[in-house]
């Protein structure tokens, strides 16, 4: 049999003063606070508490959005659509595994620096623009496929799929 158990929510009494419990109502696919009810879902395995606490984390950032609180860092990455966060982090809760993405580095072929050490094309998010510089984990030096077919003349044609570093 599975573990499971109660989540109690001493912060929200009934009126008579009873601790209330997290509770699901599966057909309206929402969860509330109720009294204790044999009726009710009320209680949970691991995998049910990951989706309680994906949901009550979308419920806060979305909260705070609606305020203009400031976010953290991760809450404004779980706020932007593109990011599939919500997704990600449901695949989580049935062991979905993220896919490692291929990624290559463009060594600029016959430049080095002053010591010996080969250039790579590098590129500044924040210009924007393109540049050489040697190996560098601060700097944005590894291209996905997409980024590797937006690289500017024919650097795409030197570049080198890394192996075994995603």
């Amino acid at each position: 049999e599975v573990p499971s158990w109660e989540i109690p929510l001493p912060g929200l009494l009934t009126s008579d003063g009873r601790i209330q419990f997290l509770s699901y109502d599966s057909v309206g696919k929402r969860y509330f606070a109720s009294r204790r009810n044999k009726k009710l879902k009320q209680t949970y395995t691991k995998k049910d508490y990951l989706e309680y606490s994906i949901y009550a984390l979308s419920v806060s950032v979305h909260e705070k959005s609606e305020t203009d609180s400031e976010l953290s860092d991760m809450e404004i990455w779980l706020n932007r659509s593109e990011n599939n966060a919500y997704a990600v982090l449901t695949h989580m809760k049935y062991g979905y595994e993220i896919e490692e993405v291929p990624m290559w580095k463009v060594p600029i072929k016959n430049l080095v620096t002053s010591d010996g050490n080969q250039q790579y094309l590098t590129f500044d998010p924040k210009s924007l623009k393109y540049f050489a510089s040697r190996k560098n984990e601060k700097l944005k030096q590894t291209f996905n496929g997409k980024e590797l077919n937006e690289l500017p003349g024919n650097f795409k044609k030197y570049a080198v799929k890394i192996e075994g570093e995603n």
